[in-house]
């Protein structure tokens, strides 16, 4: 009786290697080839673990929860992480159309990688609280693998249209680039807290005053190196350089309003109150620093070009989501308390 109830069970489920397995529900579908939820997972845990080191842990319910165009923002990083997905995938069946398909690609290279990826985490820890097995996993490192040698194919072939040049690169260093200093007077403590209503009043004060000066032609550094409260600041004495969404919104957004040289008004971020002086940035007249950040801005550039190809590609690909399995996904499902350790 017994044997007959596994038997029946079997019936249901799906024979591994070791036995029965659960069936593991489809996200997406591309041009017939699926790819289910534990892949999806890991996309979701990369980016969920990302969050959790820049928002403090108070504070990540009502971060989560905090509505953006009629969604919450756990539900624009889901739909991110099946976008990292779905073009993971786009790229892996466009290789497969050029010939590469790592399928002979041996286990010791997957498993270095995956040492790499892991760090001093087991896999058997990473797969339970990430949701996530290791058909998944093994299967996202052969799809980086893949990316690698589609690029390198793609970079190689002079028809291909896919070219970075060295000009690009400075284009991109002079354009899309800012450069800037600033007096930070913070609103929140060192744990990003915030502070009580009084002392912000008092941080709001204190940063007029200093912005006065400021603007009645004090030395900005000799003010920076005196009030500013970011601790960033004595590490990047020259400013801080950065491009697109690497500072927050408000501070970007001021930047890019100033002319080189230009102060401006306070601005107010959830850090607390800024001035903030944009500099000067060019390839000649900071070579030194477009030295140290050309790999980085090539690998953007690289990035954004194969980003472009990926949209082409797409159009030629049948294309199904199982949005349904998504929309059950709750934040709770996979520990910050672990992914902040793993980090």
């Amino acid at each position: 009786m017994k044997r007959t109830i596994a038997a029946l069970l079997c019936l249901i489920m799906v024979f591994g290697a070791a036995g029965c397995s659960i069936v593991e529900p489809t996200v997406l579908t591309i041009n017939g080839t699926t790819a289910d939820l534990p892949e999806y997972n890991y996309y979701l845990a990369m980016l969920k673990m990302q969050v959790t080191q820049s928002v403090s842990a108070d504070q990540l319910d009502i971060y989560w929860d905090t509505e953006k165009d009629g969604k919450t923002t756990f539900e624009i990083l889901k739909d991110k992480a099946l976008t990292e997905m779905t073009n993971m995938r786009i790229v892996s069946e466009k290789a497969k159309e050029l010939g590469i398909t790592m399928e002979s690609q041996d286990s010791q290279m997957v498993s270095q990688y995956k040492r790499q990826m892991l760090g001093q985490t087991s896999e058997e820890t990473f797969y339970k609280e990430t949701n996530t097995n290791q058909k998944a996993f093994d299967n996202i490192i052969r799809m980086m693998l893949q990316r690698t040698a589609l690029l390198q194919q793609l970079m190689m072939d002079e028809n291909s249209g896919f070219k970075v040049s060295e000009d690009s690169i400075k284009k991109t260093f002079n354009e899309e680039y800012w450069k800037a200093k600033h007096i930070l007077i913070k609103t929140v403590d060192d744990s990003n807290n915030p502070l009580s209503e009084e002392q912000q009043k008092a941080a709001q004060e204190k940063a007029k005053s200093i912005l006065e000066r400021a603007k009645n032609g004090e030395d900005f550094d000799a003010l920076m190196n005196e009030f500013s409260e970011d601790p960033g600041s004595k590490s990047q004495p020259d400013g801080y350089i950065f491009t697109a969404g690497e500072m927050v919104a408000e501070f970007e957004d001021a930047t890019k309003s100033l002319e080189p040289n230009q102060i401006s008004d306070l601005v107010k971020t959830s850090y607390g109150y800024h001035i903030i002086k944009r500099l000067p940035l060019s390839v000649e007249t900071d070579q030194e620093k477009y030295d140290e950040m050309k790999e980085n801005i090539y690998n953007a550039a690289v990035t954004k070009e194969l980003d472009r190809q990926i949209e082409e590609w797409k159009k030629s690909m049948t294309i199904e989501v199982n949005q349904s399995v998504v929309d059950k996904i709750t934040k709770d499902q996979m520990r910050e308390d672990f992914l902040l350790s793993f980090w």
